[in-house]
């Protein structure tokens, strides 16, 4: 286009396939596994698509960007047991089942400099998000009750599709007060086609101390919306026993979606150390995440069915807490060439 204007196109595609090495979910075999154990056959493959349009803007006022995306994912595998102890085991060597995910994305921002007060830099954006998951395997399970709490037992009554929209709009400042200070207020608004409105207030800052130290902290609240099967109506899950909470012994339990879940909440804090000479660099941040709402594979019975089996579904649990000490080190092996990175991550879990 022209130098202040740069247009950007993107093409990917890609093929993983996936030979049989022995796994099953629960170490069981049967004649087909202990065939593919010898044959080496493929038992899944995944292809990969993906094409994007981005337009950059260098303008007298800042710079812009403006991009489109799309992504398109089949995992085509064999046909596996979904219930019982042969779960996640191959059941059928000459069946496959193609799923889809299908993603569209777009996003644009704006960068505006600032001097008021101090350096700025303000920055502006949205994003809109939409998935599209078709899974006729995981969603092919049919069972012996023709009623489970609303849900039909029958995988020819149940939709194998699902989808879900995130909107988001989102601003930051990036202020200077003074040279080696920075100071990163922000807000991001989010709405989910599913669970609603969300706010992301968020507080970063960076100091220098002297040539080679760098102190950082950060607060920021965050969330994370289920996934397109915890939500899923048409999704079903049925152990005879083994998969179902301690205090269930005898009758068996399903799991189902559930489409008035709430986002996982979390607090999220920071602070560390960054240390860079020449082309050594190192650091250590302790962090330390409280989480509100944990989605979970629910233990409370909302009914049984005709069976007598129980009905669980997915559920916010209660709060939860990770934190921990994170550290890395990078040494240059031979100058301009490459250098030798190694990271260790202390957790602990409440």
């Amino acid at each position: 286009m022209t130098p202040q204007q740069i247009l950007d196109f993107e093409a990917g595609y890609s093929r993983q396939g996936n030979i049989y090495a022995g796994d099953t979910q629960n170490s069981t075999s049967n004649a087909v596994t202990k065939s593919l154990a010898q044959s080496g056959r493929e038992t899944n493959r995944l292809y990969r698509q993906n094409y994007g349009l981005t337009h950059n803007g260098i303008w007298d006022w800042g710079q812009s960007r403006l991009g489109f995306y799309y992504e398109k994912t089949d995992n085509t595998r064999m046909n596996e047991g979904l219930s019982g102890g042969g779960e996640g085991r191959i059941t059928n060597d000459q069946t496959f089942t193609t799923n889809r995910l299908t993603s569209y994305r777009t996003s644009g921002e704006v960068n505006v400099p600032v001097i008021w007060l101090f350096e700025q830099t303000l920055t502006v954006g949205a994003e809109w998000n939409r998935d599209e998951l078709n899974d006729p395997s995981s969603t092919s399970l049919t069972v012996k009750d023709s009623n489970i709490a609303g849900i039909s037992g029958s995988a020819a009554n149940r939709s194998s599709k699902n989808k879900s929209e995130i909107s988001a709009l989102y601003v930051e400042d990036n202020i200077e007060p003074m040279a080696g200070t920075n100071i990163i207020p922000g807000l991001r608004f989010d709405y989910l086609s599913e669970s609603g409105s969300n706010f992301s207030p968020s507080l970063n800052l960076s100091q220098e101390l002297g040539e080679y130290v760098k102190v950082k902290a950060g607060i920021a609240r965050a969330f994370k919306a289920p996934n397109l099967y915890q939500t899923s109506e048409g999704y079903l899950l049925y152990s005879k026993g083994n998969g179902c909470p301690k205090d269930i012994t005898s009758g068996g339990c399903y799991l189902v979606g559930n489409k008035n879940l709430d986002p996982e909440i979390s607090i999220n804090k920071e602070i560390g150390l960054e240390f860079t000479v020449d082309d050594y660099h190192a650091s250590v941040t302790y962090f330390r995440n409280d989480y509100q709402n944990k989605i979970v594979a629910g233990d409370q019975i909302i009914g049984r069915s005709a069976s007598g089996a129980y009905v669980l579904q997915w559920q916010n649990g209660g709060k939860a807490l990770i934190e921990g000490i994170e550290a890395s080190m990078a040494v240059p092996l031979m100058p301009d060439r490459s250098e030798l990175e190694y990271q260790c991550d202390l957790y602990d879990h409440f």
